[in-house]
């Protein structure tokens, strides 16, 4: 070789901090790109151990393997375009390949600061020592270059493919076996034997049944060429429907999957009311279900999975933004995508509801009473009956005795109107008209529905009264007033906060810890925490009149993340979600994807004050437009 090392890498501090150090924030991601890079080196088996004890953790696979020109030329060739340089499939299974900018290598120095690479090819072995410390400081002193420690072939017990070992683990591991494989599965639908690709986690096989939801779905709709085989897994569905997947014939855009609705909203995981988006059998994007900020009550019983490979077509730009686990958002594709998902939804809403009155009758006539009672009702009648099961059906109970003093006082209110209906139509008819007594009752449309749309229709209010505030200053003042304690402006979904006195003390000593510049404290004008929706929420609010760069804003932001995460490890949470929410009052002005890469390292977002409140409006304002009729029921509601 030209010169004494046998290994070099070449990177910047920043690309280290960004794309290495930064790039993930827990341990199931990370695990996923050396599982992603193991498929796409024709791995047929990936071997992952995790040693609590000695927090140590291993991947071994079995695939093609490395010689030192690869190593180098390759592994250690950070951006290296594989799928430009190679192709998009693999040389013997041709498989299609998952990885595309070459950067996933670093997502190890986000759980660990030591990586040691042992590999073999063609009964080559070759290995390596890569230490996040030391790479800090040769790439001080060489500029940029750094030469890896080299490993005694002696050392390397595999006899083929790849291992590499992680050691001094920045975060503690302390996930289940159980809760790891659910995490790993639910990143791919590549894993199973028709794929010919194993994933073992401490010696038990990953399989598509951890992803733990499909035995919990009740109705299920399926969509494209494969989404069929979903039906199967799905053992305890009692309805399903298939739609067509071609997103656009021309361009050859198709998606597949499944999106399931489940019975009782507490049988999905917290924070897993999700739709992900997968291209080419990985996950690209954790939740397309929050794009449309659905304020129906169909919408938090839904999980599914869509695959859309047209979003990562070769020949195409890369869709996806630098953490690999979303999408560049105004992507023609994307907005293709999500037009066509959007009429997808409204028709799985109005399935849901019918299907739902559906299984509530069934369910209410198990009771023998109430079953007596229906049998004895007309035909005309029973189908009003039904209407009035679906209502007591679909509302929470915590004791189903509960249930059964509801019907008690439902089907009370059911016989006074009939009664009511039948003495009329017998002061003016000779026989009952069935349908007289249906106008009447037929207009209740859902008792949640109604409860739903007094508490949209309040909080539309409080939205245009912040639009009619003229005045910036004041109506941030206002804002900043009821933001903290009323999520719901932020997102649909977040009805409200869940707070612990310990941890809410804990997290404001821990802020004030932060040390900020004098203009940052100037700047400043309030931070908060909260939780929900099963994320932590830091909300950073600056004043209206104050613009701040993008690099400032980042590295503020990031002092509070870290305090945050630094107080609920002492709480025991080792892997807390948490997302970051600046309310400005005028837009970053650097380039639009600098913004994003910077933003997306600190899991961060921006929103404007006029955006807050313009889409506010719009998330709610949809529900009230499609659901006006309802606010002529309440006085009907009102006197049962």
């Amino acid at each position: 070789m030209p010169d004494k090392h046998k290994y070099t890498m070449t990177l910047s501090l920043n690309v280290l901090n960004h794309l290495g150090i930064n790039l993930y924030s827990n341990v199931p991601a990370v695990l996923s790109e050396a599982v992603a890079n193991a498929w796409d080196a024709e791995a047929k088996q990936v071997k992952i151990d995790i040693d609590q004890n000695n927090g140590v953790i291993e991947i071994t696979d079995d695939g093609l393997g490395m010689t030192v020109e690869d190593i180098n030329d390759k592994y250690l060739n950070i951006g290296y375009r594989k799928r430009e340089i190679e192709g998009a499939y693999t040389p013997n299974m041709k498989r299609h390949v998952m990885g595309r900018k070459g950067i996933g290598k670093l997502s190890l120095f986000s759980i660990a600061n030591k990586v040691e690479v042992h590999s073999v090819k063609d009964g080559e072995k070759n290995g390596l020592i890569m230490s996040n410390e030391e790479i800090r400081k040769q790439i001080i002193e060489n500029n940029g270059t750094y030469h890896p420690e080299d490993v005694n072939s002696k050392l390397i017990t595999i006899s083929k493919g790849t291992k590499i070992i992680l050691s001094d683990l920045k975060k503690r591991t302390h996930l289940a076996e159980p809760s790891l494989r659910k995490r790993v599965a639910r990143r791919f639908s590549i894993i199973g034997r028709e794929y010919k690709f194993q994933v073992r986690i401490n010696g038990t096989a990953v399989s598509a049944e951890d992803r733990d939801f499909f035995k919990s779905i009740q109705f299920l709709w399926t969509i494209g060429k494969n989404g069929q085989r979903y039906v199967k897994q799905c053992k305890n569905q009692k309805r399903h429907l298939h739609f067509n997947g071609v997103v656009d014939k021309a361009k050859k855009y198709e998606i597949s999957g499944w999106v399931g609705a489940v019975a009782k909203h507490n049988q999905l995981d917290e924070g897993n009311n999700k739709i992900v988006l997968m291209a080419w059998g990985k996950l690209i994007q954790e939740d397309i279900l929050e794009e449309y900020k659905e304020g129906g009550l169909y919408s938090k019983y839904l999980i599914g999975e869509i695959r859309a490979d047209f979003l990562d077509f070769d020949k195409a730009d890369d869709i996806t933004t630098s953490n690999r686990q979303t999408v560049i958002e105004d992507d023609p594709r994307y907005d293709a995508l999500r037009k066509h998902i959007y009429p997808l939804l409204k028709e799985i809403q109005n399935v849901w509801t019918q299907w739902r009155k559906e299984l509530a009758t069934e369910k209410a006539l198990e009771n023998p009473i109430i079953k007596k009672w229906y049998s004895k009702l007309k035909a005309s009648s029973r189908k009003h009956a039904q209407i009035l099961f679906d209502k007591i059906e679909s509302l929470p109970m915590d004791k189903e005795e509960d249930r059964k003093e509801l019907y008690k006082y439902g089907i009370l209110a059911f016989e006074r109107l009939k009664v009511k209906a039948t003495l009329e139509d017998l002061n003016t008819l000779s026989s009952l008209d069935g349908l007289k007594f249906a106008s009447v009752f037929n207009d209740i449309d859902d008792i949640e529905a109604v409860l739903y749309f007094d508490i949209a229709s309040e909080r539309v209010k409080v939205i245009e009264a912040f639009a009619g505030i003229v005045d910036k200053n004041t109506q941030e003042r206002v804002i900043q007033k009821y933001i903290f304690d009323h999520l719901w402006l932020l997102h649909p979904s977040w009805e409200r906060a869940t707070e612990n006195a310990r941890i809410e003390e804990s997290v404001a000593r821990e802020f004030k810890k932060v040390r900020l510049s004098k203009e940052e404290r100037t700047g400043r004008l309030d931070i908060r925490y909260k939780t929900a929706a099963g994320k932590h929420i830091i909300i950073e609010l600056k004043k209206v009149d104050r613009k701040v760069k993008t690099l400032q804003l980042v590295e503020q932001v990031k002092k509070y993340k870290d305090a945050l995460e630094k107080c609920l490890k002492r709480f025991g949470e080792t892997r807390p979600i948490i997302e970051v929410i600046c309310l400005l009052g005028h837009p970053l002005d650097d380039d639009a994807n600098f913004i994003r890469a910077q933003l997306d390292s600190v899991h961060a977002r921006v929103i404007l004050y006029d955006q807050l409140i313009q889409e506010s409006l719009d998330g709610y304002g949809k529900y009230l437009e499609q659901h006006k009729a309802i606010a002529g029921l309440k006085e009907i509601i009102d006197s049962l």
